[in-house]
């Protein structure tokens, strides 16, 4: 009775156009308790409206029976009828490919009327609607990355390089140089770029980006975190480690560059191989004593207390190091660690601290000539013997000078802006000394402007007198 009651209606809302509103409902009753053949018999004397319905209706009863290439050319049908709307093309794509018709699907996006199928939408279809399309059909995509223009030749590129490029890297260079020049030099394709590039024995190409990015003052870290986790969620967890990695070469390992490493390396899970960046870190950092207690927490967190206890030996015998006996991050890391804390007594302050900021991006270097006729310059080939440590910044600083015991005397301050730039420079340098003597610290400031590159600027003498106070 239920099944001659429905067909009643769907025969009076072919006769009734004024019923045409109740005919979808009507069809998808029905269609639960018919096989479409009964229904194609209403169709050709339905309204036009009426007729898309049924079609919409049976090609996704047709594609639920497992039949998805007679669902695709009924949808394909009701595409072309509606003027090929692109709310319809999405979902042909998706029967196409899932009927085994990837180079029609390929065609039909590429063809699609108006440009309505813009890059960005074309990109995420190859990307996500349809991530069998590169491994199933790679020589379709490859003519018609030749055809396509320009705005969705890009995501060819991605999309044939998903199909090829790792297994054949000199291919994946190719694709992903053009996806980078298309992009503008996007920083989401840089290590994946640089990855291809060393794969294909191009190792010195790949160095010559990595010095651009630094140049254009970009070092595009995300790009690197985001290329890690997607490794990392495909299980190649050596190439995730690999792709953070590679941030360590544009900072020649910078502490900086070392701590958000590190960082990253722990939110996917790399535990060991996070705790060893950072203990690389604290040779490097400018920031050693907040690096050592949160080097300490950590190794203490994975019950190391062995490791943390030799990088706190480590870092006392620095003379440079700056460490404090109120440091709160050093004194909560080792609460719970009793083999740790008579360690904190031996904590000592700085007696001299001499920084250098500047207001350009450009490489400053601050010279120190000790009392001692030792000559301190970060970055150079020149270093302090006589307990000093001076801390390199290729960017607005601070370039710091450390030396926790400070021998009295005279200690000569000079300043020089790095070359391979324009023959003029225009940047101002502020210097601030920090001395210590009994118990209390005396403070100096010098302002300096520096115009030619690779020239000597004498900034001052700091002296320090008598023997400053031990702890």
């Amino acid at each position: 009775t239920l099944r001659a009651e429905l067909r009643a209606g769907l025969a009076r809302c072919t006769e009734e156009p004024e019923q045409d509103e109740h005919f979808e409902t009507l069809l998808a009753l029905l269609a639960e308790v018919e096989a479409p053949a009964p229904l194609r018999e209403l169709r050709p004397r339905a309204p036009g409206r009426v007729q898309d319905a049924f079609d919409l209706r049976a090609a996704l009863l047709t594609e639920l029976r497992g039949q998805p290439r007679q669902a695709a050319q009924l949808w394909e049908a009701l595409w072309r009828r509606r003027r090929q709307p692109l709310a319809l093309l999405g979902p042909l794509l998706a029967l196409l490919d899932a009927s085994g018709q990837q180079a029609r699907s390929l065609d039909l996006a590429l063809s699609a009327p108006g440009g309505q199928l813009d890059a960005r939408r074309f990109a995420r279809w190859l990307g996500l609607a349809h991530p069998r399309l590169s491994a199933a059909a790679p020589e379709a995509l490859r003519a018609a990355r030749e055809r396509a223009p320009l705005d969705l030749r890009l995501a060819l590129d991605l999309s044939l390089d998903a199909a090829r490029g790792a297994a054949e890297p000199r291919l994946g260079a190719e694709l992903l140089r053009d996806a980078y020049r298309l992009s503008r030099g996007s920083s989401a394709l840089l290590p994946l770029l640089l990855e291809r590039l060393r794969a294909a024995g191009e190792p010195e190409e790949a160095r010559a980006l990595q010095l651009a990015a630094i140049r254009a003052g970009d070092e595009r870290w995300e790009g690197f975190a985001r290329l890690a986790r997607w490794h990392h969620s495909a299980g190649r967890h050596a190439a995730a480690r690999r792709a953070l990695s590679s941030v360590l070469d544009l900072r020649a390992g910078a502490g900086e560059a070392q701590r958000w490493v590190s960082d990253q390396l722990r939110e996917l899970g790399y535990e060991q191989e996070s705790l060893a960046t950072l203990r690389d870190s604290l040779e490097r950092s400018a920031r050693a004593g907040e690096d050592l207690g949160r080097y300490v927490e950590r190794a203490l967190e994975l019950g190391r207390e062995d490791l943390a206890a030799e990088a706190f030996e480590w870092a006392l015998a620095q003379p440079w190091l700056t460490l404090s006996g109120e440091d709160r991050a050093l004194r909560a890391a080792v609460q719970h660690a009793p083999r740790l804390q008579p360690l904190l007594s031996r904590l000592r302050r700085h007696d001299l601290q001499i920084s250098a900021t500047w207001d350009q991006p450009l490489d400053v270097d601050l010279i120190v000539l000790e009392p001692e006729g030792t000559f301190c310059r970060a970055g150079g080939s020149s270093h302090s013997t006589a307990g000093g440590r001076l801390l390199d910044d290729r960017d607005r600083g601070p370039e710091d000078y450390y030396r926790r015991v400070a021998a009295p005397g005279a200690y000569r301050l000079q300043l020089v802006a790095k070359g391979r730039g324009p023959t003029q420079v225009q940047v101002r340098v502020r210097v601030r000394a920090l001395v210590r003597v009994g118990g209390r610290f005396r403070e100096r400031e010098w302002e300096v402007q520096l115009t030619r590159p690779d020239e000597v600027v004498e900034v001052g003498v700091l002296r320090v007198e008598g023997d400053p106070e031990r702890e």
